[in-house]
């Protein structure tokens, strides 16, 4: 039986700051493969996205066992984006775009769709991420201050096969600084194996 528990506020800041180091062209967050293996939480990723409704085939194998972070309804505010390095007006920024948050549910194998909302929001406080050249979200090559907030699983004991995980999550306000369309919506099918 999967079982679906909040992360902490490092593990919400360890995600970012992998999302925020790979180049654009192979950023799990756009191209939607697995990413961090073998990063310091020892979890795995699923990025979500920022974008329109799409398919992800997960094509590794994944150990049973191995518990799987799922970014369902982010938000990232960094220094580039909000033209601050004010650390109370970047977390602000991140407060308001989530308290606007309507949706943020995850479905596990067309099981009962559970919302997220209120209990696995995870706010942090300022943290730096750095970005590489070529840097996703167009951020220029620096290290810089960042706040997220938002939504967040941890996903353990999906059964061996095929599995199923669906992210359906919307934003009425997303900060100006994203130039998101408004309503901000994300629906991401993953499909995966557990071996």
């Amino acid at each position: 039986m999967p079982v679906v528990r909040k992360p902490n506020q490092q593990q919400v800041e360890a995600f970012w700051q992998f999302v925020c180091s790979v180049p654009s062209a192979q950023n799990p967050y756009i191209d939607g493969s697995l990413g961090g293996q073998e990063n310091s939480t020892g979890l795995l990723y699923l990025p979500g996205s920022k974008g329109p409704s799409r398919v992800r085939n997960i094509p590794q194998n994944i150990a049973s066992g191995r518990d799987i972070f799922i970014a369902v309804n982010p938000v990232l505010v960094t220094e580039p984006e909000a033209g601050t390095n004010n650390t109370g007006s970047l977390k602000q920024f991140a407060k308001d775009d989530e308290d606007s948050a309507t949706k943020a549910n995850l479905t596990i194998n067309n099981g009962q769709v559970e919302s997220l909302i209120p209990n696995n929001r995870v706010g942090t406080n300022a943290f730096n991420v750095t970005f590489p050249n070529n840097a996703i979200f167009n951020a220029p090559q620096g290290t810089f201050p960042a706040v997220a907030d938002g939504y967040y699983a941890i996903i353990g004991g999906l059964p061996s096969g095929n599995n199923t995980l669906v992210i359906d999550a919307e934003v009425a306000r997303p900060f100006p600084g994203f130039h998101e369309p408004v309503p901000w919506k994300d629906n991401v099918t993953y499909t995966l194996k557990i071996s």
